[in-house]
């Protein structure tokens, strides 16, 4: 009996890490992933494809948006969104910086900037 309650249990959990692996393969693959950022008011819901780059101030990051050049300040460090953030998607160039390699247009070796 032991024996056929264990190979029950064992079925169950196999279903269900091919389940959590399948929603994390469709969300690391979508366009529309979204985070929350807190904010003083409480949370923002963003679109990460909207993010140019996040800037490092202190103990927080200033989040820079492609929609009319706006930005948002979170109280969370640029490490917590580094590990956020996907890095097929976004490239840390600096101590300070990590930007959405989609939106790089060029890259100036001589001072080593990236231009958005």
């Amino acid at each position: 009996m032991e024996k056929a309650i264990e190979r029950i249990r064992q079925k169950n959990a196999n279903n269900h890490f091919e389940t959590l692996l399948y929603n994390i393969q469709k969300v690391r693959n979508s366009e529309d992933m979204k985070i929350c950022i807190p904010d003083s008011k409480g949370f923002k819901v963003i679109r990460v494809a909207d993010i140019l780059y996040c800037e490092a101030d202190s103990c927080y990051t200033i989040i820079h948006f492609l929609q009319a050049k706006t930005s948002l300040v979170s109280s969370r460090t640029l490490a917590e969104y580094d590990a956020l953030l996907d890095p097929d998607h976004f490239f840390r160039i600096h101590r300070s910086y990590i930007v959405n390699i989609h939106h790089i247009k060029e890259y100036e070796r001589g001072g080593g900037a990236v231009v958005m």
